[in-house]
């Protein structure tokens, strides 16, 4: 092999080395920057019953008797993710969003509190609850109306015990609730997410449904609504009133 060749060779090499050595620390740029060992780190946190989810954060939220806020992530990322409370609500946001060298779904942050009363959802990662959720009411949001830089592209998973439940979407992202309530107001303004209520039992169900995907609800006493789209509503069971109007071609199916 030529000569230059090999020196060029060695040295590209080295220069390598150097670049990939230094991202395995928490003051290199976030492009290049390793997540290095995972680790849980605990923030201090002031009282709050909402809860804003940011961009490339997977939230576990759990009904406890403290407020308490742990972040799972690589340690190199640990100082660009930030946890305040302002106005009640907590917002969990992860600036590392550039990255060249590292593996995505790196933060986790698992939540506990008191009263969880609303959750707005502006990550297009998961969202989980850490067993029953009980409470009033709870709404949940994947809506970019507020904030077009707000993500509508997550999955959500919970299970609750409430009075009544509210979800306003108009993204992709899809909800999987199982639980009870009194009160059920589905608002799929547009996109096309899903609403998975097959094992979610209501008594009264109010749809508005413009989605081009499904939504499954299980009400005994009432079910009323409209349905602008091409999704369906799909009835498990049949309550005991019904009142649907279908403006497209979206149906009102009825599932055992």
């Amino acid at each position: 092999m030529n000569k230059n060749i090999q020196n060029n060779i060695a040295f590209f090499g080295i220069i390598f080395l150097l670049i990939f050595t230094s991202c395995d620390s928490k003051d290199a740029n976030d492009c290049i920057q390793a997540s290095g060992t995972v680790v849980k780190e605990e923030r201090p946190v002031t009282p709050f019953s909402k809860i804003l989810v940011n961009e490339g954060v997977s939230m576990i939220i759990k009904q406890g008797d403290v407020y308490k806020v742990e972040i799972e992530s690589g340690e190199n990322l640990l100082n660009d993710i930030k946890v305040e409370v302002v106005d009640n609500q907590l917002i969990l946001t992860d600036t590392n969003v550039c990255n060249y060298v590292r593996e995505y779904d790196n933060t986790n942050i698992y939540v506990t509190a008191p009263t969880i009363s609303e959750i707005r959802s502006a990550t297009q990662r998961e969202i989980y609850s850490d067993g029953v959720i009980e409470g009033e009411r709870l709404v949940v949001y994947s809506e970019n109306y507020q904030n077009n830089e707000y993500l509508t592209s997550a999955n959500i998973y919970l299970d609750v015990n409430v009075t009544s439940f509210q979800i306003i979407f108009n993204g992709i992202s899809n909800i999987f609730i199982d639980g009870t309530a009194t009160n059920l107001n589905v608002n799929m303004a547009s996109g096309n997410g899903r609403f998975e209520g097959r094992n979610f039992s209501v008594e009264n169900a109010t749809i508005y449904h413009r989605s081009s995907n499904d939504v499954i609800v299980k009400a005994s006493k009432s079910l009323k609504g409209d349905i602008y789209s091409t999704g369906d509503v799909i009835s498990v069971g049949t309550p005991e009133s019904v009142q649907v109007n279908e403006h497209y071609k979206g149906k009102l199916i009825y599932e055992d």
